[in-house]
């Protein structure tokens, strides 16, 4: 991916040395995002740069930095429907050799902003008008390029890399206060806009972001161009919806193999979703490589019962492939690739084992199952029919389960009505709602965020569309995002087609919940690609974790949490956490025990406090770090 920035500040009189600090910091940290080429322009009060990264020599890349009526513009592009975009501009052969970058600008100047909406792929961009001063930024449809946006009284900027941002040399690098409350607290953190700044916001995917200076500061506006579910979709047959489903989703692994000349690259992980994605790329007859985040024999010894990598292996035989598995070695390396600070939005390192080893084989980019659980291939309940209206089938379902019992009919009522308001109940009260360990934050800070708590429920399970529009799918595109350009990878989310998820979103969920399993649909519509026992199997092992004794995860327990505590900078947190009573509850028979979704997900985001006060502290030491670069 490319990596995009630019900035303005709001008063004309800027000195020379702060445009050059200025743009100087955007430069830095967007550097790994694109290593073809780089360009950046400076103006009276403003500048505008690109890191570019480029596939394909069949589409000569043009200059990072473009020309757009009388304005200048950054994209970062990788489009799968050029040929439908160029017969519509009929621009067939005069057309063909042009970037995805020149391409989609073209499109947007012939057809407007809301064009974008019939744009298949992955894409961002800024375009800067000098004589008005004004941005407008755009995003594909389910932001798969991040985009992130600072604003304060006297100056804007966007990039690709939130640290960019964060080093600015006037930007305030204060946290976001509700954003920390709701993620350490343990309620539910998603959000398409949200960062742990408070000054730096999202892009929102699918809409068009118009920023322009004024008397008081920059007004922010916004277009939205699409959103997932736009109508009902309806067919005559259950084959229908299956036939279409398998079909979106084959077209767009099949567009993306398209897209990227030479080696290709999987993801395998032994789950419904990430098989799919890699047989078909298997059958796509192009050669790849798959990787596992799976521990090796050497490191866990394969189970005699069921294991993941049995499935994998089966795959593999069955596809005439071979997958690598994750050992120790590359585990502990991968971080080591001359980054001197993460970004905090990261939360899974071994998308960076994944992107180092078939970086190393020779791959360019990663096909990755993410996003099909999230809606595609959706792991639903009972209770979704209910939400969205199906009630026949979700009362016909507790029916089934009372056959041959008196008063049927009425049991059946009775029973789906109780366990509709206890669902209903538990989606607002259940840890993933309500704050818990409350007793970690300091008094007062405690205090005012509860007054000003409003609890989101987390509707992975019961309102697919809901959780894509909060936010469900990003925190894995934003880590892959920077894993992948640490290691000079791009990852492709087949699944995250808007065309895909806009279908699996908008077709009635009984194709979806069954009356004994989930997933019906979508492994109805690829029975046969699947191995027998992945087809049947309404779960996922998870080989790595279960020979772990009791004692040992008590042990590492201890060792994560002492390490943890102890690089957290106390002044940093002084207002926000009780560090005494965090150390208590990490340290307590809770917390050996586990918690899942509880203790342990509070001590997985002391990893990301450390990260955010590692922006704030470090981000702007980027000449330090770049005489450091060049002296390696």
């Amino acid at each position: 991916m490319s990596g995009i920035y630019g900035f303005s500040y709001l008063h004309s009189e800027v000195s020379h040395a702060l445009l050059d600090d200025t743009i100087g910091a955007l430069h830095y940290w967007n550097r790994i995002y694109g290593r073809e080429a780089h360009d950046q322009m400076l103006f009276a009060s403003s500048g505008i740069g690109c890191h570019l990264e480029h596939f394909s020599e069949e589409f000569p890349h043009a200059s990072p930095v473009l020309t757009f009526r009388s304005g200048h513009a950054v994209v970062d592009a990788l489009l799968f429907n050029r040929s439908e975009l160029l017969e519509k501009l009929n621009m067939d052969a005069s057309g063909a050799s042009l970037s995805d970058e020149d391409l989609l600008l073209r499109w947007i100047d012939a057809r407007g902003f809301e064009a974008l909406a019939a744009v298949n792929g992955d894409f961002a961009g800024a375009i800067f008008d000098a004589d008005s001063g004004a941005w407008t930024l755009f995003r594909d449809h389910m932001g798969v390029r991040p985009l992130y946006v600072y604003t304060d009284e006297k100056h804007f900027g966007f990039s690709t890399d939130l640290r960019a941002l964060a080093a600015m040399p006037e930007a305030d690098v204060s946290i976001d206060e509700k954003d920390f409350f709701i993620r350490a607290s343990g309620t539910n953190p998603l959000s398409l806009r949200r960062t742990s700044f408070a000054r730096i916001r999202c892009a929102l995917p699918g809409a068009v972001t118009r920023i322009t200076p004024g008397a008081e500061g920059y007004r922010c506006e916004e277009q939205v161009y699409w959103t997932p579910r736009r109508k009902k979709i309806r067919r005559s047959t259950v084959e229908d919806y299956r036939r279409e489903l398998r079909e979106l989703i084959t077209d767009a692994v099949n567009r993306r193999c398209d897209a990227i000349p030479g080696l290709l690259g999987g993801e395998l992980s032994g789950g419904l979703d990430s098989t799919v994605i890699d047989i078909l790329l298997c059958r796509h007859g192009r050669e790849a490589k798959f990787f596992s985040w799976s521990w090796d024999t050497d490191t866990i010894p394969l189970n005699e019962g069921e294991d993941e990598r049995k499935t994998i292996d089966e795959i593999c035989r069955r596809e005439h492939t071979e997958c690598h598995y994750m050992n120790a070695k590359e585990a502990v390396s991968v971080q080591d690739a001359g980054e001197v600070l993460l970004p905090p939005y990261v939360a899974s390192p071994t998308l960076g084992v994944g992107s180092a080893w078939l970086r190393s084989q020779g791959a360019r980019v990663v096909f990755s199952g993410h996003g099909g659980d999230e809606g595609v291939s959706h792991r639903g309940q009972r209770y979704e029919l209910y939400c969205y209206g199906e009630y026949l089938t979700y009362f016909r379902y507790y029916w089934l389960d009372l056959k041959g019992k008196p008063l049927r009919l009425l049991r059946a009522l009775r029973a789906g009505l109780k366990d509709a308001s206890y669902n209903r109940r538990r989606s607002k009260e259940s840890p993933t709602v309500m704050p818990s360990h409350l007793e970690v934050f300091v008094p007062s800070f405690r205090e005012r965020m509860l007054r000003e708590f409003t609890p989101q429920p987390f509707t992975f399970n019961f309102v697919p569309h809901l959780f894509v529009q909060q936010g469900g799918t990003r925190p894995r595109m934003d880590n892959a995002a920077y894993q992948g350009a640490v290691h000079g990878m791009r990852y492709l989310f087949p699944y995250v087609d808007y065309r895909v998820m806009d279908y699996a979103l908008s077709i009635p969920r009984r194709l979806f919940v069954g009356h004994r399993n989930t997933r019906v649909l979508f492994r109805d519509a690829f029975r046969d690609l699947l191995p027998a026992s992945l087809y049947a199997r309404n779960y996922k092992d998870q080989a790595s974790t279960r020979h772990l004794t009791t004692d040992t995860e008590q042990d590492l327990h201890q060792q994560i949490v002492s390490s943890l505590l102890g690089k957290l900078d106390p002044d940093n947190w002084k207002e926000y956490l009780d560090l005494d009573a965090l150390n208590q509850l990490l340290l307590s028979s809770e917390g050996k025990a586990g918690g899942i979704g509880s203790v342990d997900g509070l001590l997985a985001y002391i990893g990301q406090c450390i990260m955010i006060q590692d922006v704030q502290k470090n981000a702007k030491r980027w000449r330090e770090f770049d005489e450091q670069h060049k002296t390696v």
